[in-house]
């Protein structure tokens, strides 16, 4: 394969992207350009890049109009492009193969890729952008299953290709983020959070604030010596839809006692002081869910704190609280016909790491992912024996991505 020369500023791109570069993201780099070229020519194109993510702490909380403390990671969905004068989308994907969209004919809804790329371009027209034709070649290394928004990577990597191409850049992370969740609400009918966007959208380690439509911060890491590895479980998230949907609602039920939406409406005392009522009305599980939404954002708020000042084992005391919160008051650690491998995988890892890191479900739950955060002197080890239990390629060790969906 003869390599290309890249500029300095494409370098800077993929340390932003990988942080320190290796001759590994190169040729992931010139083999996609030579895909790109054997198939639409040798035409101007452009790169962009959208990550996976980990949800840190923060579990649940979006919808009620909580926080989330996240970041975006070092495996991403990888693409050239270029705009085309058809009114079509050509898409070659080493995981959806070849994609045609007409981007005249916006209006059915498909539970595929396919489907999810209709949504984002009727999400931009919804919002009164421009849309247009377009030649992409992508490629994945975000694990399909494994809790790191590989959907809502796809969906913030096709957004900010038409951001780019034909808005001049000018659609914000915010934007990005809803027209993304709602090419998956609507047209990929998956009831989800703005979370998992909001992250992968603007990238980095970052405080999102769901209060009032979405604010952030990013958060200065100084927690230098803590690895966040994931661990894929097992398990298919299929038949869970009703399960996830149970939690938010549930939390709305409480909220909605006091006449309010939202939990974040509602102050946490006036739920303490009202459980007998509100158990009655609702049940004991809502009235959990809600103390574990009102504990998270306090958790959120701590955690930050830690990360900022460096302090590590206050930051791993925060996880392992908003582990144990998620499986004793939220309970999305086991549904009904599950034999507890998600359980058995948490109490497996917590006996492995002791004092030297904490475990807690990753996202959604009730099947799936798991987040081990682990201080760096004992990960090696670790990492060896979680692949020995679980198998080499269930386990994921992550570093901190800088930077959000881009295009260079």
């Amino acid at each position: 394969m003869k390599e290309l020369k890249y500029p300095t500023d494409i370098k800077q791109c993929l340390k932003e992207w990988y942080g320190r570069p290796k001759m590994a993201h190169i040729d992931r780099l010139t083999k996609l350009l030579q895909q790109f070229r054997q198939n639409f020519g040798n035409i101007s194109c452009y790169v962009c890049s959208a990550s996976g993510r980990v949800e840190l702490v923060g579990n649940h909380t979006d919808h009620n109009g909580g926080l989330v403390l996240g970041c975006t990671v070092d495996r991403d969905i990888l693409a050239v492009f270029a705009p085309s004068d058809e009114h079509k989308i050509i898409m070659l994907s080493d995981r959806y193969r070849k994609i045609v969209l007409d981007t005249d004919n916006l209006d059915m809804r498909e539970t595929n890729s396919r489907g999810m790329a209709r949504g984002i371009l009727k999400g931009l027209q919804n919002k009164g952008y421009k849309i247009g034709g377009a030649y992409i070649a992508m490629t994945s290394n975000v694990p399909v299953g494994a809790g790191m928004s590989s959907s809502a990577a796809y969906q913030l990597l096709l957004g900010q290709i038409q951001n780019h191409m034909y808005n001049q850049g000018t659609i914000d992370a915010s934007e990005l983020a809803q027209i993304g969740q709602f090419a998956e609400n609507v047209y990929f009918n998956k009831p989800c959070g703005l979370l998992d966007q909001s992250v992968i959208a603007v990238g980095g380690t970052v405080r999102l604030d769901f209060s009032q439509n979405l604010t952030y911060s990013r958060i200065t890491n100084n927690c230098n010596n803590i690895n966040y590895v994931v661990i894929d479980t097992g398990g298919s998230h299929a038949a869970l839809t009703d399960y996830y949907a149970a939690i938010p609602a549930e939390m709305k039920s409480i909220a909605q006692y006091f006449g309010k939406a939202r939990l974040c409406e509602v102050d946490e005392q006036e739920v303490v002081r009202m459980r007998t009522q509100l158990v009655e009305v609702t049940s004991v599980r809502a009235y959990d869910r809600a103390m574990h939404y009102y504990s998270e954002n306090k958790r959120v708020q701590k955690a930050c704190s830690a990360l900022e000042s460096g302090d590590s084992n206050e930051f791993l005391r925060i996880i392992q609280s908003s582990g144990d919160s998620s499986r004793y008051k939220l309970q999305n650690c086991s549904y009904d016909g599950d034999g507890g491998r998600l359980t058995s995988a948490l109490d497996f890892c917590k006996g492995v790491l002791q004092d030297k890191g904490a475990v807690r479900v990753h996202g959604g739950g009730f099947a799936g992912t798991i987040l081990c955060v682990v201080l760096s002197e004992y990960v090696t080890q670790f990492v060896a024996t979680a692949k020995q239990h679980f198998g080499e390629d269930k386990v994921f060790c992550l570093n901190v991505r800088k930077c959000g969906a881009t295009v260079m």
